[in-house]
């Protein structure tokens, strides 16, 4: 039984197959950004642009509500279900109606930033875009593709309708008036690389409409991984929101300048996440000091990697700046030189925190880690950006990242002891 649940040469294959459709996904969201991000900073303007970014982070914030965690908690149970149609069928549904129900929730958010937040109020078709586009990403299939380790196929369809977005975009994208039309061109896009992903889900899956236990079943299936989640995930995507209430729209553009070029550098490191999750998730159940050996392995080799991109991205950050932004932006160079600590941070806190402690169930401890992480960050945040503006902001983005990693690595060694 331990040569089937091994990483024997044919499950190696498999996960470097998995993790390269992976990676062609994250690596269309880097080439995209970098090919519309000249575009975008030079014809929309600081202001405008910092805009759109306030409204592409609320919009990613509210996703992840609708995403809820699906996309790691439903993998490992498809993973662990996928022989057994009745049960995969019964699975999918209550995860589509979950998302669902969290869709007409963000609605209510919607309605508090319309009362809540002047950017919105001054321009209520950023906050419709937004909303579209947070549905639009909420509810991608890509954890049952993850979850049966084949994500090749949605990821060509991905791919392909992310860089017709590109294309759209250099058509539309005029003046600094067209700035709205970002979040509805993103929105199409995702509807319907999901949609097409869908038609193949449903092909392999008896598709069930889902009835209120399925909802809450999904629901509850699910609240462990997005309490563990959401702390961090607002870290990684609320801080542009977070800025544009404490500073305004052109401090969002500066800091979103550089946020955007390191983002989906970081965003590398996830694909081989989600391809070894299924495997760890499976051989710790019969031998754990395989899976152990094999996160240690993932622990080194990404961290040395993510180090060695930080050294170099950190002597490259004015002429990257100047490259894409444009000199306008220059401040962005300085914001973007602190970020790039939060290459080598994130690389360990992945195999650390998720390719460790998620597959061995201790999605809570994580989720507490995170929340003292949060509150680092929005605390770090009020006290240092009316002092130091962007600067102060991506100072306590990299302390909230360095304060995940240490409690993720304390719990882990409390754990081994134990």
């Amino acid at each position: 039984m331990s040569k089937v649940f091994s990483f024997s040469p044919s499950h190696s294959r498999l996960v470097a197959k998995n993790a390269a459709a992976l990676y062609a996904v994250q690596i269309a969201g880097y080439v995209a950004p970098l090919i519309t991000l000249p575009l975008l900073a030079r014809v929309l303007g600081a202001e405008e642009y910092g805009r759109v970014s306030f409204a592409q982070s609320f919009a990613l914030w509210m996703s992840l509500m609708i995403e809820y965690g699906f996309n790691l908690s439903a993998t490992r149970d498809i993973a662990r279900l996928r022989a057994d149609r009745e049960a995969l069928a019964r699975l999918v549904a209550s995860v589509l109606g979950a998302k669902g129900v969290l869709a007409l929730v963000t609605l209510g958010l919607c309605g508090a930033a319309l009362l809540l937040v002047s950017a919105f109020r001054e321009r209520p078709v950023y906050l419709a875009g937004a909303w579209l586009l947070s549905v639009a990403n909420g509810i991608t299939p890509n954890w049952y593709f993850q979850g049966i380790e084949r994500p090749a196929p949605a990821a060509a369809v991905n791919v392909f309708c992310r860089f017709l977005g590109v294309a759209c975009l250099f058509v539309a994208i005029r003046a600094p008036f067209d700035g709205w039309k970002v979040l509805f061109i993103y929105a199409a896009t995702a509807f319907l690389a999901h949609g097409i992903n869908y038609a193949m889900l449903y092909r392999e899956v008896e598709f069930r409409v889902p009835g209120a236990r399925d909802i809450v079943q999904g629901l509850r299936d699910g609240l462990g991984v997005f309490i563990m989640q959401l702390p961090g995930s607002i870290l990684s995507v609320g801080n542009t929101f977070l800025l544009g209430l404490l500073a305004g729209p052109v401090a969002v553009a500066y800091y979103s300048g550089a946020d955007r070029l390191i983002r989906p550098v970081l965003s590398l490191l996830w694909p081989l996440t989600v391809a070894l999750l299924p495997h760890i998730s499976s051989i710790l159940q019969v031998r754990p000091d395989l899976a152990r050996r094999a996160v240690v392995r993932s622990l080194v080799s990404t961290t040395v990697a993510a180090a060695t991109g930080a050294f170099v991205l950190f002597f490259a950050a004015p002429y990257a700046v100047t490259a894409f932004l444009g000199p306008e932006y220059e401040i962005s160079a300085n914001v973007f030189r602190v970020l790039v600590l939060l290459l080598p941070i994130t690389a360990a806190i992945n195999v650390v925190g998720y390719q460790w402690l998620v597959p061995l169930g201790y999605e809570r401890i994580l989720a507490i880690v995170y929340m003292a992480a949060m509150l680092v960050n929005l605390s770090a945040a009020a006290l240092l950006v009316p002092r130091l503006g962007v600067m102060g902001m991506a100072c306590s983005v990299v302390a909230a990242e360095s304060t995940v990693l240490l409690g993720a690595i304390a719990w882990a060694r409390r754990l081994r002891r134990g």
